[in-house]
């Protein structure tokens, strides 16, 4: 499982559901979650040009050749989601499937899920659709990552 935060976020968005998919019993997932360059444990680029999602898809891909994984399921926030979408077009092998995490209104954990990675299109009308005012958007326990 490989975690991207959304813009202004850090790596500690994603701890308790690291911990939590890490430590499952019959299960236990390699969880990997990332800070952009310039935030959270990540060094500034001295470049501004270089903050934009073309550079950071590059680090998406670096990281995960660097540290050799293969198809992963991605949870991402916000521009993480982004970054996912993007993935999936450059690197579609890349992707076991996307998980797009949002924290609307700071209640609580919200999330859609493209899996697997193919019926983006379906899912994101499905998002489309369950996004209308009124409508109750799944909550993070419903979701069993494979």
């Amino acid at each position: 499982v490989f975690c991207l935060p959304g813009l202004p976020r850090t790596e500690a968005d994603f701890e308790d559901l690291a911990e939590a998919l890490a430590a499952d019993s019959v299960r236990p997932r390699r969880v990997v979650a990332l800070d952009y360059r310039g935030r959270g444990l990540s060094d500034f680029d001295r470049d501004a040009a270089n903050y934009n999602l073309a550079v950071e898809l590059a680090d998406v891909i670096a990281v995960l050749t660097a540290l050799a994984i293969g198809p992963a399921v991605f949870v991402g926030s916000s521009r993480g989601g982004i970054l996912a979408m993007l993935l999936g077009a450059a690197r579609p092998t890349a992707i076991a499937g996307v998980v797009r995490w949002r924290d609307a209104d700071h209640a609580g954990i919200q999330f859609d899920i493209a899996f697997p990675f193919k019926l983006l299109a379906e899912w994101a009308a499905n998002v489309q659709h369950r996004a209308e005012p009124g409508e109750s958007p799944i909550s993070i326990t419903d979701l069993g990552l494979p």
